[in-house]
């Protein structure tokens, strides 16, 4: 009744089809009755259309990302978003459309948000996947503590990537939680011998890892590189006290010594990546 109800005012008024009121009306009543199919052929319709105005359109591409997220079913409300972003008529109204996506995305549910941090892996860093992914590093900060490192990562990678109409939106994402939890310390230690035969390869390995640490630094990404030299004695016991941060380490060169590295099960406790034939 509500279809055929829509159907009869825009007889009598075919302007009404221009507004969004009416649309949403439509749309909402496609959606109450489970037409997921042509609710979706709908909103298409009318976010392609160009005798539609933009802020009609944008309004549909919002609705269908609501609707399919909350389903989830992400993937119907990208192509979506990035026709009705690569539209806008100015880079206010990207900006407005990030903002309002942003806000919408954190009204989901943690399961259905924090998905999206999936869906954006490997895609480039443009609309929608830079809010949604800002969205989801923003919710799994405040619903998994344990996990603010990676969290922080990934907000770090799309403050200094990722493409914003807003450019303060990841910057004023981020400042807050650092300003709850401070900025998490990031390491990474080279196990590489700086003496006996093969010495001169271990030093040319440690220059290469400090020019990489000071073009990151450029970038506001502040990481501690320390070197366990694995010429002197002891440096298995050197390698073991490491703090946690220190999740990754490059090295060893020798077999032998990967071998004793393995045999103390420090591989149980970090990531290894060595520099063996």
């Amino acid at each position: 009744r509500a279809l055929q109800s829509l159907r009869g005012w825009s007889g009598f008024d075919a302007k009404v089809r221009q507004s969004w009121p009416w649309n949403e009306y439509y749309a909402k009543s496609l959606a109450g009755k489970g037409q997921d199919d042509q609710l979706q052929d709908f909103l298409a319709g009318l976010i392609v259309s160009r005798q539609t105005t933009w802020d009609v359109r944008r309004n549909a591409a919002l609705f269908q990302a609501d609707y399919f997220l909350r389903k989830d079913r992400p993937m119907p409300a990208v192509p979506a978003l990035r026709e009705v972003y690569d539209t806008a008529p100015n880079r206010e109204a990207k900006a407005s459309l990030e903002q309002t996506l942003l806000l919408r995305l954190l009204d989901l549910e943690d399961k259905q948000l924090l998905g999206l941090m999936e869906i954006g892996e490997g895609q480039e860093l443009a609309f929608p996947y830079t809010v949604m992914r800002l969205a989801a590093a923003k919710r799994l900060a405040e619903a998994k503590p344990k996990q603010w490192d990676t969290a922080w990562r990934e907000m770090r990678v799309l403050l200094t990537r990722g493409r914003f109409a807003d450019e303060s939106l990841p910057r004023v994402t981020l400042r807050a939680l650092e300003s709850q939890r401070g900025a998490p310390r990031t390491g990474i230690a080279l196990a590489i011998p700086l003496s006996d035969k093969i010495g001169a390869i271990g030093w040319k390995i440690a220059t290469g890892a400090n020019i990489a640490q000071a073009m990151l630094a450029q970038q506001g990404l502040n990481v501690e590189v320390r070197v366990v030299n694995t010429s002197r004695p002891g440096w298995l016991n050197d390698l073991n006290a490491l703090p946690p941060s220190f999740t990754v380490v490059g090295g060893p060169l020798l077999r032998s010594d990967f071998q004793q590295i393995v045999d103390s099960k420090l591989t149980r406790e970090r990531i290894f990546m060595t520099f063996l034939q």
